[in-house]
């Protein structure tokens, strides 16, 4: 993904890496989806409990982020984060982004356009089924 891509999805964050074929058309709850896959790794790889930096890689997991619309159609981020260890303290962390709060499924971005429709005198019932 070119860095202009980037900047209009608003994926600028730079511990965000994208394969070539990083662009796909899936189902998802009956319908056509934008799935934008990548891997999330964490450049400094310190520990936040210890402050000690040699930390191993211990696996990865895979989550799932709803992301505005594009073309009118849902936009989901597949992340394959990836995990730490930390040889001083034995905790683990995973690799972050600014787009997602952690433990949540909608970006940042999503939950902006969701309280500025909020701010109109519009129905939650039909803000929800706008925002999928």
């Amino acid at each position: 993904m070119d860095n202009n891509t980037r900047k209009l999805l608003n994926l600028t964050d730079e511990s965000l890496v994208f394969e070539e074929n990083w662009l796909s058309r899936e189902a998802r709850h009956h319908r056509s989806v934008n799935m934008i896959s990548g891997r999330l790794v964490e450049p400094n790889k310190q520990c936040p409990q210890c402050g000690f930096t040699e930390c191993v890689k211990n696996g990865t997991y895979q989550t799932i982020s709803q992301l505005p619309e594009v073309e009118r159609r849902p936009t989901y981020l597949k992340l394959k984060r990836e995990r730490y260890l930390c040889k001083n303290c034995g905790s683990t962390f995973s690799a972050t982004t600014s787009l997602v709060d952690d433990y949540c499924q909608l970006s940042k971005q999503l939950k902006y356009q969701i309280a500025f429709d909020l701010k109109e005198n519009r129905a939650r019932k039909e803000i929800a089924e706008f925002h999928h």
